[in-house]
């Protein structure tokens, strides 16, 4: 619907309202006949008198007026009904499922701590027009960046933004257009409520355009476009994309690790920081027992450096929610954190966090035996160890083993003869 359009609706609904609520007035306080050859109190302008000679033309007249008032109110409080179911669909799963609703963060991942302040940074941006810009914030594997999103899909549903999270890496063809990627994304997110792709556009269109509402999240600039590696051109392609998205007033927030195509970028650059001592150790602490010992949780964070690295403090939240902590500092025979090195207790975390993991006592939750779970966490590893070697998010299980994808390709010609003899 155009402006002018919903402006056109807009003033015949304001007329229908004041035509009814001017006849029920009448009816209430100026249903004398005395009172009515006087006229109203308001003014001189009386219909009912008017129509007392002239019923039969005030009659035709109404019965075609009133029906079109009617459907016009009728027809904006559906579109109003409509908008809104959506809008509320949208923030309701940023805010009560987040984890889920932003696609990168997978289903384990945990509260997200000591973020709101660049979050609230952001969001003052974001709500100003002409001052907002292209955010991107920029950190190494395992700094929690995906946290980050999670935490800012949850604070703009709260103030009645729509975030859209979308996946960078998905991005793969010959140009990049965040706008239409958070569209296509938003029309997966919204088609359990929706009727049609032709509302969706309408929606998209009104909270994009018109209502301001829509704030799209990338997650994985460095996996964009990275086919495109070998043409050369896709730094330009990012860096046009950025600045096309500036230029509308898209309001957009990236995560990214750092890499080449970041330099002269039109945006506003943002180097995650570490969390907080004081935040990592409320995050940890708040999972174990009264019997647990502060000061001891204290020197585990500092000799970790979790802040550093967050990934660790979900593993020692764990571990301290099963009173494993504890034993895995004082094991070594000693308690000075001096004598403990950073790296080393890292390792002996992450193995400890592993066997409690396979032997079900962190996630018991999922249905599978201790087998299962070594066998799982053994390929996952060796998958992790050709992520990091390749530095890429994405492994394919072909590439730990080869008859995985002739076994694949296999299953895909099958479902397509099947689906062509259908």
């Amino acid at each position: 619907m155009t402006t002018v359009g919903i402006l056109v609706f807009g003033v015949l609904a304001a007329v229908f309202v004041i035509w009814a609520l001017r006849g029920l007035v009448v009816a209430v306080f100026f249903n004398d006949t005395g009172e009515k050859d006087n006229g109203w109190w308001w003014g001189a302008f009386n219909p009912d008198k008017a129509c007392s000679k002239i019923g039969t033309s005030c009659g035709a007249a109404n019965g075609v007026v009133m029906p079109v008032l009617l459907l016009t109110i009728s027809t904006l409080l559906f579109l109003a009904w409509r908008l809104g179911r959506v809008r509320r669909f949208c923030t309701r799963k940023a805010r009560k499922e987040a984890g889920s609703f932003v696609q990168t963060a997978g289903s384990l991942m945990d509260e997200v701590v000591g973020r709101d302040q660049l979050c609230n940074a952001i969001m003052n941006n974001l709500r100003d027009r002409k001052a907002r810009r292209p955010h991107i914030v920029v950190a190494n594997v395992g700094a929690s960046k995906t946290a980050l999103l999670v935490r800012l899909s949850e604070k703009l549903a709260a103030k009645g933004a729509v975030p859209i999270p979308v996946r960078l890496r998905d991005a793969q063809g010959d140009s990049l257009d965040f706008c239409e990627l958070a569209r296509q994304r938003c029309q997966e997110i919204v088609q359990p409520v929706v009727r049609s792709d032709g509302e969706v556009d309408r929606i998209w269109r009104w909270l994009r355009q018109r209502a301001d509402r829509i704030v799209v999240l990338g997650d994985g600039l460095e996996e964009t476009l990275s086919r495109n590696h070998a043409s050369g051109q896709r730094d330009n392609l990012i860096r046009k994309a950025i600045r096309k998205a500036g230029e509308e007033g898209l309001p957009l927030v990236i995560a990214s690790r750092p890499h080449e195509p970041l330099r002269a970028m039109q945006a506003a650059m943002t180097e995650l920081e570490p969390l907080s001592a004081e935040a990592a150790l409320q995050y940890i602490a708040r999972s174990g027992s009264w019997r647990s010992d502060s000061l001891l949780l204290d020197r585990v964070v500092e000799v970790a450096k979790m802040p550093e690295s967050p990934i660790y403090l979900q593993i020692a939240k764990d571990l301290h929610r099963k009173d494993l902590l504890e034993p895995l500092w004082t094991e070594g025979g000693t308690t000075d954190p001096t004598l403990h090195d950073t790296w080393e207790l890292r390792g002996d975390l992450m193995e400890r966090w592993l066997d409690a993991l396979v032997d079900g006592e962190v996630h018991p939750e999922l249905p599978i035996d201790r087998d299962t779970r070594s066998v799982v966490v053994s390929h996952i590893s060796a998958l992790a160890c050709i992520g990091l070697a390749s530095d890429r998010a994405e492994v394919g299980l072909w590439e730990l083993d080869p008859r995985t994808a002739e076994t694949s390709s296999a299953t895909r010609r099958l479902a397509v003869e099947h689906t062509g003899a259908v």
